[in-house]
């Protein structure tokens, strides 16, 4: 069975309601998300949602998530709650039309029981959106300003997702990632891992830093 990969980015600014005047900055971006999630799952027949979490765990869908936390208003699906990272895969799957069912695993630091989960879930799924972004520390916008080695980082990042090298995401080093904020790390290790040995056909479609964090958009096919 062929499994679609969309790789996106964990940006709560990529929701127009919370992006404000923000919002001209991440067209582009929030473009290409979209479009990146629509191709893979329009032949898809279940989706699962990769993200960042406060612990690993796996969620059956139906699911939902709440934004409140960035003082809007605003809820995406229906069932049990998940973390907001996830939320924003929600959020980006109902724009690209997706109506069917949707299951959520998030990762933490624990990379074996994050990939775990992950290889457990994508027994089931033929379409997975990944949320994950590169160094918060690119650049005088960035949360952690300019981090020494942090362009490095993230394009050691970019070179692995556009090659569809899992090997490169499984051997990321965490405390590295600490050290450069790159809060992707868990999940591209765990999917890394999960996906070990794998022939992967992969496309880097985005990346770009508009605030001084790593943004990706890409995708990956594997049979």
């Amino acid at each position: 069975m062929t499994l679609a990969m969309a790789f996106v980015p964990s940006a709560p600014l990529l929701i127009p309601d919370i992006a404000v005047d923000s919002s001209p900055e991440l067209d582009g971006v929030r473009a290409a998300a979209i479009e990146a999630v629509r191709d893979v799952v329009g032949d898809a027949s279940h989706v699962v949602v990769v993200a960042v979490g406060s612990a690993a765990r796996a969620v059956e869908g139906p699911v939902s998530a709440s934004f409140a936390g960035f003082g809007v208003d605003r809820e995406v699906g229906v069932g049990e709650s998940v973390q907001w990272p996830a939320g924003i895969a929600l959020w980006l799957l109902a724009q690209a039309g997706w109506q069917g069912s949707i299951d959520v695993v998030e990762c933490d630091d624990d990379v074996a029981a994050s990939s775990a989960l992950v290889v457990q879930a994508l027994t089931a799924a033929d379409a997975v959106v990944v949320l994950g972004d590169g160094s918060a520390g690119l650049g005088p916008k960035a949360p952690g300003y300019v981090i020494d080695g942090a362009q490095d980082f993230d394009d050691v990042l970019a070179a692995a997702l556009a090659s569809g090298d899992a090997s490169v995401l499984a051997s990321l080093d965490s405390a590295e990632g600490q050290r450069v904020q790159a809060a992707g790390v868990p999940v591209f290790r765990a999917l890394g891992a999960a996906l070990s040995g794998r022939a992967i056909d992969a496309s880097l479609r985005l990346h770009t830093s508009p605030f001084g964090v790593g943004y990706f958009v890409a995708t990956w096919r594997s049979t």
